[in-house]
């Protein structure tokens, strides 16, 4: 019988704050870098800090439905390789749910904000595909 792959409920939580704080920190320094606004790091922080806190209230729904997936993947007996892909889906499907949301949920966005959103876009897919290629890493079990 192969072994089955498990990650707990908790590290699910750990990663969702992780990509949050990484992705916040990260959208911030390129926002500065990029509009050359010559901000203080105190102000690039002050940024982040903002958009920790808005990135952590659109992406609730979304960490409840992954928390529901995970916990049923964990009850029953997936092969590790289906598990992460069938996670990895489920994620990029609510990351792209939570930017469609944002933009769907306001009726004035132009396209000069889409291409703003882009790069956030951009870095929160790739930190939250990176913490959980690690997680997967972590807890792949071992031969």
């Amino acid at each position: 019988m192969k072994q089955q792959l498990f990650i707990p409920i908790r590290i699910t939580l750990f990663n969702w704050i992780i990509t949050i704080l990484a992705g916040s920190f990260i959208y911030s320094l390129l926002d500065a870098y990029f509009t050359k606004s010559g901000d203080s790091f105190l102000q690039i922080v002050r940024f982040a800090g903002a958009a920790t806190v808005f990135s952590g209230i659109y992406s609730l729904p979304a960490l409840v439905v992954l928390i529901l997936v995970n916990w049923r993947l964990n009850k029953r007996p997936v092969s590790p390789r289906k598990y992460q892909v069938l996670h990895t889906i489920v994620q990029l499907i609510l990351v792209a749910g939570s930017f469609l949301w944002l933009i769907l949920g306001n009726n004035s966005v132009t396209y000069v904000d889409l291409i703003y959103l882009l790069p956030l876009f951009v870095t929160y897919t790739g930190v939250t595909l990176i913490v959980w290629a690690i997680t997967f890493s972590i807890y792949r079990p071992k031969d």
